[in-house]
């Protein structure tokens, strides 16, 4: 993959939607805060979690408004109930949003360092590295791609395994015969290395056929 999957939740971001420009909504126009805040939310994994403690912060500062205005009796009780609820459902959205995206970030932080840095694509691999069931991790691999997370991907049931859309270049270089030229300069085809998945743990392994080696994940003997 050429771009990592934390490169590729890097998106452009607008004047309107960067954190000095929410916050100055927030305090002067909150409905317009909102607006680009929630905007923003959906920009991508990073751009969600950068905007996470101002959701955080602005969400408790309003619900303790709320209730300071709940408290606060006046002549008028449903002029009360009213002010207070103009704080605590725009501070309930903020905080929840701010809160869940901040725990989006940390799971997907697991399995990127699995997925880009170890190039396991295995379900049952990931599984077992991130210490969760196969349902467990295929719902997390979902919820990550539908809220593009990991883009230009799919879910491969009969294989249990994470798979990324390869471009046609790609998948030509792939099917390109390895051949090497021997001493006496004749070309010889390359042992292509083939995908095997290990009986333990379930990853995915490179292996050459007829040749032993040892899951690099777990140990495992391979053939």
């Amino acid at each position: 993959m050429e771009q990592t999957l934390a490169t590729r939740n890097r998106n452009k971001i607008g004047f309107w939607y960067t954190l000095p420009a929410i916050v100055l909504l927030i305090l002067f126009f909150w409905p317009a805060g909102i607006y680009c805040y929630s905007r923003r939310m959906k920009m991508g994994v990073t751009a969600a979690a950068s905007a996470a403690n101002v959701g955080i912060t602005f969400g408790i500062l309003n619900l303790l408004m709320g209730v300071l205005m709940f408290t606060v009796k006046s002549a008028d009780r449903s002029l009360d109930i009213g002010t207070s609820l103009y704080f605590l459902i725009p501070g309930l959205f903020l905080f929840l949003t701010g809160i869940n995206a901040k725990r989006f970030k940390a799971n997907f932080v697991k399995y990127e360092r699995w997925i880009e840095q170890e190039g396991l694509t295995s379900i049952d691999g990931l599984a077992s590295v991130v210490g969760k069931t196969y349902t467990k991790t295929r719902s997390d691999l979902q919820k990550m791609i539908k809220k593009g997370a990991i883009r230009d991907a799919f879910i491969d049931d009969e294989a249990r395994e994470l798979v990324f859309v390869e471009t046609v270049e790609e998948k030509a270089v792939k099917t390109t015969p390895v051949v090497h030229v021997s001493s006496k300069g004749r070309i010889v085809p390359q042992e292509e290395e083939k995908n095997v998945r290990c009986p333990s743990c379930g990853a995915n392994n490179k292996v050459i056929p007829g040749r032993k080696v040892e899951c690099e994940y777990c140990g495992t003997v391979l053939n």
